[in-house]
């Protein structure tokens, strides 16, 4: 409801930054405050909570006919996801969950920025989206590569995300846990694509022609051009994450 009553550069702000800012929190108090066998006490709640908290945000977001609230419900959702590479407390699982942290704070970002632009022409619910593709073509594009790299495509950033947590969450015995979110991952497929469909699929109520705002494309395709290269090349935020993962006192 905060993301959805706030206006959307607040919203991109609240997601990007502060809710992601969270994780950085628990990740201190799990390695810096907590000993090995405290952690492990903590994971498995930690595990069910993720499970939650995937299950929850994306069926909500699933019967959503607001978009923006479809996005917030999705943000809900990633809060799950990155809990699934905390709970492994191993390198592999917070370098995922680093990874994670920095690609969901750009794909939300992007999503109620693009979601902002659209709001300010009206167009607010599934249906006013109708033929959106058509009338707005550089922020439906947009759009798609967000909600694309969201449901973990490849070879957007997303997917490696989604694939580092998930990988995580195996080796450290919690294959179900990963299974869940897979699963979870195809209903966040499946509302997406609806998404999309209205977008591309459907006719728009009226043929008014929309001069898309250049001030508000150049941050935007900023950050789409940040997905897809992210996507193809990891490596750039491994490079930076890695040397400080392998110095903190992780389990085994």
């Amino acid at each position: 409801d905060a993301y959805t009553a706030s206006p959307s550069s607040s919203a991109a702000f609240l997601s990007a930054l502060i809710d992601q800012g969270s994780y950085y929190v628990l990740i201190r108090v799990l390695i810096f405050i907590l000993t090995p066998p405290d952690v492990l006490n903590w994971t498995f709640m930690l595990a069910v909570m993720a499970s939650l908290t995937m299950i929850v945000g994306n069926l909500f977001a699933l019967i959503q006919d607001n978009v923006k609230r479809l996005i917030a419900n999705i943000c809900v959702a990633d809060v799950g996801y990155n809990l699934v590479g905390i709970t492994s407390v191993t390198a592999l699982g917070l370098t995922g969950n680093l990874y994670f942290f920095l690609m969901g704070g750009i794909t939300t970002a992007l999503s109620f920025m693009v979601v902002g632009v659209a709001s300010h022409y009206g167009f607010k619910t599934l249906d006013d989206f109708s033929g959106l593709g058509k009338k707005m073509p550089f922020v439906s594009i947009a759009l798609v590569i967000a909600a694309l790299s969201f449901a973990g495509v490849p070879p957007l950033g997303g997917f490696m995300a989604k694939y580092l947590v998930f990988t995580a969450a195996i080796q450290a015995d919690m294959s179900w846990l990963a299974v869940i979110g897979v699963l979870t991952s195809v209903v966040q497929v499946a509302y997406l694509l609806r998404l999309v469909n209205y977008m591309y699929g459907k006719e728009p109520k009226d043929e008014t022609a929309i001069r898309e705002p250049k001030r508000m494309l150049l941050p935007i395709f900023i950050l789409v051009a940040a997905i897809i290269i992210l996507g193809f090349y990891p490596q750039i935020v491994f490079n930076l994450i890695d040397p400080v993962v392998n110095q903190l006192p992780l389990i085994p």
